[in-house]
């Protein structure tokens, strides 16, 4: 595998090398001409060019910072002040603004002298921010989010009255029935997706906590967490600070050559010599209050109950998976030279799991023990092309620490490193036809690429998932943009914008 890595590696270097050779000035749009089909914002020599698929370029060089990131309509600053470009390089609304924030649903946010306003693409104003309140935030489904200096709320844009109203707000009358005081409801509020949105709040004891409200402001269930994430296919990720039981292993029968699964060389530790933590536990709720987890009857009574799946590590479904993980402590062992030794290796074991809770895809963790080293995996992001999940996971060295006994290698696991930083890599693989029933699904090892390589997002310009990344030719990193496409059922990476810049904003 690192021979393969090595070669792959080199050949980035000289492709990279070799695409440098093209200078950018003689890709560049003349003044005037702008960029209709920019796709991403590059940076090569401290200039921000606007770039598309053919590496033709538009010079932003006039101004003095473009904010990092890219859409329809990016946000540039100029002689202090701040104004807004179309994504082809063309002023919107020249630098006018003390602070301004992204546009969405065609409004955005803009401070001046103190003051916070809604503007639209002419810059008229639609609505000024009362009580000094401000946002930082932008529309979504007509809702903005908005603060004082010790709480948040939601201002909505109504478009039958094309006007804008408080949405929750705690009202103080006075005697006439007047209002004298408007209080913004919470503590933290998150953006509505899917009709529904994290809020955080103080509790009764003091305790600061989240929850999910509806577009009506109740709260979906009467839990309170840790952590809340927003809802994707009918879950959210929610999590508390509690007991977590690792799950243990240990050698059965001397032999190190294994996956470190139950297997015949590897057994599960019982459930009362596990040692426990405390840790962030996470698990999944549905909008209904339901956890994601194993279903039990009473033969008696009838009554259902759900005990959660936990993990210690759990991101938000995509595509209706998602990547979780169990806390590992594997004890073996071993012996190098005539010493018997006894190791640890504390880590997280990562899987795939579907909206019913099922484990698709267990991690690729490919454990040996040779003096105390191995390699493992831990997965990092899934998309979805042409009906193939593509997964992304990251490949480390990690080395174990040795004790005379399994009682206080237990009782030190705390104590032992995670992993080393040495031979560090991306791998981009694919999963097909894990819906026919298979337990465990078809995995190939496609393209390797260096580690610093950022996720894969679809992008609305090309219509395709897209990923930076990030290579070194010898002198310096070069960063281009890759695109993920599906050929003869396999998924095949190209660049479309060659790794010759020094960053890419897409």
């Amino acid at each position: 595998m690192h021979k393969y890595l090595n070669l792959v590696t080199k050949f980035l270097e000289v492709l990279t090398i070799t695409l440098s050779l093209c200078c950018i000035s003689s890709c560049k749009k003349e003044k005037g001409g702008y960029l209709d089909d920019a796709i991403a914002i590059a940076y090569k020599d401290d200039v921000p060019y606007l770039v598309n698929s053919k590496n033709q370029t538009f010079s932003l060089a006039e101004y003095d910072l473009i904010v990092p990131y890219f859409d329809d309509i990016l946000i540039v600053q100029k002689n202090g002040l701040f104004g807004y470009i179309r994504k082809n390089g063309q002023v919107l609304l020249e630098p006018q603004y003390d602070e301004a924030y992204p546009f969405s649903e065609e409004k955005a946010v803009v401070r001046k002298n103190g003051t916070s306003f809604i503007i639209n693409y002419a810059g008229k104003v639609l609505y000024t921010l009362e009580n000094n309140y401000s946002s930082i935030s932008s529309f979504s489904n007509n809702l903005l989010v908005i603060s004082s200096s010790d709480s948040q709320g939601y201002l909505q844009y109504n478009p039958d009255i094309d006007g804008f109203q408080y949405l929750f707000n705690i009202l103080e009358t006075n005697e006439k029935g007047q209002t004298i005081v408007n209080h913004l409801p919470y503590d933290y509020c998150g953006k509505f997706t899917n009709n529904y949105a994290v809020v955080g709040f103080y509790n009764d004891n003091g305790e600061y906590k989240y929850s999910h409200i509806n577009l009506k402001g109740n709260r979906l269930y009467d839990y309170e967490w840790d952590y809340a994430s927003d809802f994707s296919n009918g879950y959210a990720v929610v999590g508390n600070t509690d007991v977590y039981k690792l799950k243990v292993y240990c050698d059965k029968e001397r032999q190190f050559d294994s996956v470190i699964r139950e297997s015949n060389n590897y057994r599960p530790l019982s459930d009362e010599l596990s040692p426990k933590l405390t840790n962030m536990t996470y698990m999944y709720i549905s909008t209904t209050g339901k956890y994601l987890g194993e279903t039990s009857i009473d033969q008696y009574t009838g009554e259902v109950t759900i005990q959660p799946y936990v993990f210690a590590q759990a991101s938000t479904f995509k595509n209706s998976l998602a990547i979780v993980s169990d806390l590992c402590l594997l004890v073996d062992n071993f012996s190098y030279y005539g010493q018997n030794y006894k190791g640890t290796s504390y880590f997280n074991n990562y899987a795939a799991i579907d909206t019913n809770g099922n484990r698709i895809l267990a991690s690729p963790m490919g454990y040996k023990n040779y003096w105390g080293k191995g390699i493992i995996c831990s997965y990092n992001d899934i998309v979805y092309v042409d009906g193939i999940y593509i997964l992304s996971y990251h490949s480390y060295e990690y080395q174990t620490l040795y004790y005379d006994d399994v009682e206080s290698a237990i009782g030190s696991f705390s104590n032992v490193p995670v992993k080393i930083n040495k031979d560090e890599y991306w791998i981009d693989g694919y999963i097909k036809d894990f819906t026919n029933g298979k337990v465990q699904p078809e995995y190939v090892i496609d393209h390797a690429i260096p580690y610093n390589q950022s996720l894969f997002k679809m992008s609305k310009y090309i219509n395709s998932y897209v990923a930076k990344t990030q290579i070194s030719s010898g002198f310096k990193d070069s960063s281009g943009l890759i695109q993920l496409s599906i050929v003869d059922s396999s998924p095949v990476i190209t660049y479309i914008i060659p790794p010759v810049y020094d960053n890419i904003i897409f």
